[in-house]
């Protein structure tokens, strides 16, 4: 792999309960990246292989990320969340194929999935490219050309904002796509700082180890919540875009999601 490509494992450290899992999902997993960078504040993340970079007190997302960038020399970045952990092995020729397009300047973002996305342009059954100033064209999760990253990048912005307004400024420094497949499967943990119903469950079988009573898990009223969300947000997403965003727009004002 080109000495220009590296991960960056985004966090916080309201978040250093979860980081268990994620490191260990990267070592299970992870074995064939040249550098691996975990973005922290000011708790120290001490692993074999992991470059650990502590961006200091969290004023900010993307403050926050901007920092981190600026302490990274590669170009081509394949960023991850840590509340969204690997859950298979990686496939090298889907994972390369994501990089080269990259490096080449094919496109300056790329998201990935495992099935085609309603609001992508297929040119291939490996590759699809979003429309202009469509809206979630950009997603924090993903690769990244770095300069075309820290361009879109407004201080003081969360992640979710970024997703939305970021789509619209992409239209001024490049192109984003979508790939199929994706190059690993991965599980969602976090929801509104509460475990994701039935998450639990599931890491005490594959991480017996590490403890998941550091933080509360969605129940009751707020895992029937969570389970009408992701009804919504599934169903929303077959909408056209350009009805999408304002759909979208009403069901976080009535669910005060984000």
């Amino acid at each position: 792999m080109n000495s220009d490509c590296a991960v960056v494992v985004l966090s916080c450290d309201k978040y250093s309960d979860v980081w268990p899992f994620t490191l260990a999902s990267l070592e299970r997993y992870y074995d064939n990246f040249n550098k691996i960078y975990f973005v922290s504040n000011e708790i120290e993340v001490i692993q074999d292989n992991i470059t650990n970079i502590k961006v200091g007190a969290d004023l900010n997302w993307s403050s926050s990320l901007i920092k981190a960038l600026n302490m990274i020399s590669e170009k081509y970045l394949l960023i991850l969340l840590e509340d969204m952990i690997i859950d298979s092995n990686v496939n090298n020729e889907t994972l390369l194929y994501g990089y080269s397009l990259i490096e080449s300047n094919s496109f300056q973002h790329l998201q990935f999935s495992n099935f085609k996305k309603p609001n992508v342009r297929y040119l291939n059954e490996k590759l699809g490219v979003y429309d202009v100033g469509a809206p979630y064209s950009v997603n924090v999760m993903g690769y990244w050309n770095k300069d075309i990253l820290s361009k879109l990048l407004i201080e003081g912005e969360s992640p979710w904002n970024f997703e939305v307004f970021g789509s619209y400024r992409m239209q001024y420094f490049g192109k984003s796509g979508s790939i199929i497949p994706s190059p690993f499967n991965y599980l969602h943990l976090i929801e509104k700082g509460r475990w994701i119903p039935g998450i639990c469950r599931i890491l005490n079988i594959k991480y017996p180890d590490i403890s998941t009573k550091n933080r509360r898990d969605s129940t009751g009223g707020y895992k029937f919540l969570s389970q009408i969300k992701s009804f919504l947000f599934n169903s929303i997403s077959n909408i056209p875009w350009k009805y999408r965003l304002y759909f979208t727009n009403i069901f976080r004002k009535l669910f005060g999601t984000y």
